[in-house]
């Protein structure tokens, strides 16, 4: 089979590069091929190609929908149609929505395999439309290894926050450095750092709420040795359905540089996935108070980085095991 990964400008970005080269290697070791090539046109397509797509836009402004014998596998990354609902208004915003609805029911009918971040998401289309088949696999987002350098008892000595990432709303930086201001008031020595692209914006939601912070960027290949000087890492989300069926890599960097997550419960495959892991600190999103608990109880402990380590460890050799996804994704797609 030939497969091609087809692709709009900048869908190939920090955020899916990992998640596209898995598939890519799961093709590879399905079908013998060398390599997949990427194509950015409907017009390097062939009939007989089975391709990869990772958004609506592509299925829409590629024809796909004009092309129903086309074979293809989809990566649903999350809602799509209420995530414009969510950010926009308007008559715009309700014609764009309907038209990714339409391109997922199409997307849900026609595809040969589907990749679902997490299973909340698998049943949030389960419920919308009915998809009831067996033509899936739930892939977390995820794109680093864990650095077993970086689990050392020094670095867990003092009480070190970090977030990383973008400011987009539901990402709560805000609820972010709220809560922080109140850490603050019961343990003086905490830090904040804010890593991000977007430092004016970072800035003045600090300044906002009268709370000091380093602000600074730094490049992904750059951002595991970062990570790797703080203790705690926030992710917290609002409880709405677009964070309930994400799984953001933050984590998955976050853990992987040793750094101990705080988030809230509304991300239902993480709180399912975490709940029996003693280094990591999850509550209602309506509690913020148990997370400052937490906070303290673990600040009274002397740490075991290995055990740390070892909790670790269990989730990426089961959770982020790259190899178990691309032998799972070849079988799929050898039949197997």
């Amino acid at each position: 089979m030939n497969f091609k990964v087809l692709l709009r400008k900048n869908e190939d970005n920090n955020a899916t590069h990992e998640y596209i080269n898995v598939i890519k290697d799961a093709a590879v070791l399905s079908c013998g091929a060398r390599d997949i090539p990427t194509v950015y046109s409907a017009k390097e397509i062939k009939k007989d190609d089975c391709l990869i797509v990772i958004t609506p836009q592509s299925v829409l402004f590629n024809g796909l929908l004009f092309r129903p014998k086309q074979k293809f596998l989809y990566w649903f990354q999350g809602v799509v149609p209420e995530e414009i609902a969510y950010l926009y208004g308007g008559l715009y915003s309700t014609v764009k929505s309907f038209l990714y609805g339409y391109a997922e029911k199409y997307i849900l009918k026609k595809a040969r395999l589907i990749f679902f971040v997490s299973d909340k998401l698998r049943h949030h289309y389960r419920t919308k439309y009915g998809y009831d088949k067996d033509n899936y696999i739930i892939m977390p987002c995820f794109n680093k290894k864990m650095d077993e350098s970086c689990f050392i008892a020094s670095r867990y000595e003092k009480p070190t926050f970090v977030y990383a990432g973008a400011l987009v709303k539901w990402q709560c930086v805000e609820e972010t450095i709220a809560l922080f201001s109140k850490i603050k008031e019961m343990i003086p020595e905490a830090t904040l750092t804010i890593l991000t692209a977007e430092q004016a914006e970072a800035r003045k939601a600090l300044a906002e709420q009268g709370v000091t912070a380093e602000v600074k960027y730094v490049p992904l290949p750059d951002l595991l040795q970062e990570l790797a000087q703080y203790k705690y890492g926030f992710l917290l989300r609002e409880n709405m359905i677009i964070n309930e069926v994400s799984t953001p890599t933050k984590i998955n960097s976050y853990m992987a540089a040793g750094v101990i997550p705080i988030f809230t419960d509304v991300i239902g495959d993480f709180k399912r996935v975490f709940r029996s892991l003693q280094y990591v600190i999850t509550c209602d999103h309506n509690d913020p108070d148990h997370i400052i608990e937490r906070i303290l109880a673990i600040e009274k402990q002397k740490i075991d980085p290995d055990q740390i380590a070892g909790e670790y460890r269990s989730v990426f050799d089961s959770y982020y095991n790259r190899d178990k996804y691309v032998r799972t994704i070849a079988e799929k797609l050898s039949g197997g």
